[in-house]
């Protein structure tokens, strides 16, 4: 794991940690202990990082230390974290540093934590008693409380904003003979010496002299570099596929004169230098600007800050193709030594993030494909409770799934939307609220309800509700990248259009299920940013 941020590639949330102990223990036989915290960052394989240290504070056992450690947060990680408060003695120092040698001080105790926990503790504040390492044999004596505090960080100049804009033109100038033009926006930005760069490109519209593009949403930052003063030059193009676009005309101007022209209802008039006439001021077409709208940017973290929370739920595929769970080839194979098998582990992986966002951690657990008392099921509790189908924590979710291993009959076919409308008449209870659903379906198969299940997912998608999908097995799994629709909105067979992308798909073959877990988590801060934003529900202010 990178503590540092920067392997991604992609900025992330920094967190600030602040710290303070209360009753520490005293080591000190002539004195009081002179108290320092050092963090550590422990990766997936158990390795530890030293991320920092505290300044030592003398002769108090309630220290509040002005030390603050910043580190990157990403939703889609389990981010353990381990905290030790010593004792220092200065006499004890490394000869190449002025760091205090960490064998030669006086442990007084320690706190293994996750970052999201330290999030998710309401008001964002954990505490917790410290804990005693296996090499003190007073185990039972008290060691103190230490308490952590967290803070998302602040831009450096303030919130950064973003910018909704909607485009439309009017009277364009026709390049085409035969038909119209088919006209698109590009937006570019000032450089060095007069250049120019690219921050945004609009879609080509058929065959229209009186185009009008849907709106998009770019930060202030990738428009203007925050300056709503900066120059920018739109231009209006007819598309050609040879890549040779014809410039149909062009304005300069500015973000803050787009909200002026966006109140007026006022155009801005393209022009064009003509290879005929020298007359650059002959009208082109008009822009008109119908949005201009800027707001601060919300991040994921003010909604988990505002105590907004993430509901769990799973679905397991009981269909025959898993093979017969007292086989050892089976994917549902209990294996005595412990060891567990795929869906375990998906739960496990996939849980164990999402755990930390729900408060009572009673998670919603379900089988699909299975034959039960003669009757095939395709939704069917996995804790036997049709009326409460809900166990306690991950370890419940695991517990009812190895009691249904050993008392349904796997059978099938895979069928999807069941489950998936289970969990979305459970989300549309909580539409517009601070609330978010997250559904795993676990499955070695390709579905047999496609249509029925892209209706069901359509339908989902306008609610606060995300599907993540994790294939095990060696199944044709094409179709799963046809549900997780990145590049095209999925559309039911009645003609509905999908509010928004829910879906995240991964296989597992071979690879780690951690990794996976990563990558299946990555796009759920986004989906449920989307949500919010579209129905209108902003963070509450930190509790």
């Amino acid at each position: 794991m990178d503590w540092s941020g920067a392997s991604s590639g992609v900025p992330s949330t920094l967190v600030q940690l602040s710290f303070e102990a209360t009753g520490l223990r005293n080591r000190d036989v002539m004195g009081t202990s002179d108290p320092m915290l050092v963090a550590f960052g422990i990766n997936q394989g158990g390795q530890e990082e030293e991320l920092g240290r505290s300044e030592t504070i003398p002769n108090t056992l309630n220290p509040k230390w002005v030390y603050h450690l910043t580190i990157p947060y990403r939703f889609e990680e389990i981010q353990h974290l381990r905290f030790v408060v010593y004792d220092v003695d200065s006499n004890y120092r490394e000869k190449t540093s002025d760091k205090f040698k960490l064998e030669k001080q006086d442990y007084l105790g320690e706190v293994k934590t996750t970052l999201a926990e330290i999030l998710a503790s309401p008001p964002h504040v954990l505490t917790r008693q410290l804990q005693r390492g296996p090499r003190n044999t007073d185990l039972m004596r008290p060691s103190g409380t230490l308490i952590i505090r967290a803070e998302e960080v602040a831009a450096e100049f303030g919130r950064p904003e973003e910018v909704e804009l909607a485009l439309r033109c009017a009277n364009l100038e026709n390049m085409e003979t035969f038909s119209k033009s088919d006209p698109f926006v590009r937006i570019s930005k000032s450089a060095a010496e007069g250049a120019w760069t690219p921050v945004y490109q609009t879609e080509h519209i058929q065959n229209n002299l009186n185009p009008k593009w849907g709106s998009f949403v770019r930060t202030l930052q990738q428009l203007c570099n925050g300056n709503k003063n900066r120059t920018l030059l739109v231009e209006c193009y007819d598309y050609e596929s040879n890549g040779k676009h014809k410039l149909i005309g062009g304005v300069k101007t500015t973000i803050n004169q787009l909200q002026e022209l966006c109140l007026a209802r006022t155009p801005l008039i393209l022009t064009r230098q003509s290879k005929i006439s020298k007359n650059v001021n002959k009208s082109r077409g008009n822009l008109f600007v119908d949005t201009c709208k800027i707001t601060p940017v919300i991040s994921f973290l003010n909604y988990v800050f505002g105590g907004c929370e993430i509901s769990f739920f799973v679905a397991i595929d009981f269909t025959a193709s898993n093979g017969d769970p007292r086989s050892p080839t089976s994917l549902h194979f209990i294996d005595p030594t412990g060891r567990p098998n795929a869906y375990q582990t998906a739960i496990q992986a996939v849980g164990g993030v999402l755990q930390y966002y729900d408060s009572d951690k009673r998670f919603p657990c379900w089988g699909f494909g299975a034959r039960i008392d003669g009757s095939v099921s395709h939704c069917f509790p996995l804790n036997n409770n049709v009326s409460t189908p809900e166990v306690e924590g991950i370890e419940g979710i695991q517990a009812a799934y190895f009691q249904a291993v050993y008392s349904v009959e796997l059978y099938g076919p895979t069928w999807f939307a069941p489950v998936i409308r289970q969990a979305a008449s459970i989300a549309a209870q909580y539409q517009r609220q601070h609330k978010y659903f997250v559904l795993l379906i676990i499955t070695d198969g390709a579905i047999l309800d496609m249509q029925d299940t892209i209706a069901a997912i359509v339908e989902a998608s306008y609610l606060p509700l995300s599907l993540l999908i994790v294939g095990v097995g060696n199944a044709d799994f094409s179709a799963m990248d046809f549900l997780d629709s990145d590049d095209k909105k999925l559309t039911s067979q009645t003609g509905r259009v999908a509010a928004r992308d829910i879906v995240q798909f991964v296989p597992i073959r071979g690879g780690s299920l951690e990794s996976a877990a990563t990558k299946l988590l990555k796009e759920l801060p986004d989906q449920l940013l989307s949500y919010m934003k579209t129905n209108g529900v902003l963070p509450s202010r930190p509790t």
